[in-house]
């Protein structure tokens, strides 16, 4: 019996070290709902989901749907969690055909493993066709830190082991017609802290998570099976 309980603490430890964390977890059917704070609406319900998977540059990405963002084409794998273009159909009806962008960089939304300290950071840039004239260009350059680590309370709930994370960007707009460049900078800070295995938990000043529901691994096997 002795040796019995050995063995499953063995086997315990083993599977910790080789498994991975996953601090934002990509699975068609995954849904989130939270509440969020505006000034203009009080707060509200919103919801994001995955809901199918698509190819960009070669690779295989989740479309995550966003009721409050634009929709994003992420990968999360042992690398992290990367975002390699999005729908911008929230931002107006300026665009001249659909619109769908790809980024010219993945941007790194999560660098694993996260660890309180850790930095990283980068750039890239997409491009529009506008509907009168020339092209709208977005440049981001970004960087990240880990702050802290420990136990985060969304709504009744409480989350241990999570990150938090802050972000900060710098966004320049150019829309580039036939006789000018028109550009625009904007600054942008945030905090998420991600719980392991639910994602996103907290958006300091902003919202928190209210439920999480995990999709079925059969919806992947089926959405596989079909592609092949």
């Amino acid at each position: 019996m002795k040796k019995s309980y050995l063995l499953l603490a063995w086997l315990l430890i083993s599977c910790s070290r080789g498994g991975r964390v996953d601090y934002f977890p990509l699975q068609l059917g995954n849904r989130w709902t939270y509440q969020l704070y505006s000034m203009q609406k009080g707060w509200k319900t919103a919801r994001r989901y995955v809901d199918s998977k698509a190819e960009i540059k070669g690779m295989q990405v989740y479309r995550l749907k966003n009721t409050f963002f634009p929709d994003y084409f992420l990968v999360s794998d042992s690398a992290g969690v990367r975002a390699y273009g999005a729908d911008m159909k929230n931002r107006g009806r300026d665009f001249s055909d659909n619109s769908i962008v790809v980024y010219s960089e993945p941007d790194t939304w999560l660098l694993y493993p996260l660890e309180v300290g850790k930095k990283w950071g980068g750039s890239y840039y997409f491009e529009k066709d506008l509907k009168n004239d020339g092209k709208l260009r977005t440049e981001v350059r970004y960087d990240v830190s880990v702050l802290d680590r420990g136990t985060v309370r969304a709504g009744k709930r409480k989350y241990r082991n999570s990150y938090k994370v802050h972000y900060r960007e710098i966004i320049t707009l150019m829309v580039v017609d036939s006789s000018d460049v028109h550009a625009d900078i904007d600054t942008s800070e945030y905090t998420v802290w991600y719980a392991p295995n639910v994602g996103p938990v907290v958006i300091e000043g902003f919202g928190y998570l209210e439920d999480f529901t995990r999709g079925s691994p059969e919806l992947e096997k089926l959405r596989d099976s079909r592609s092949q």
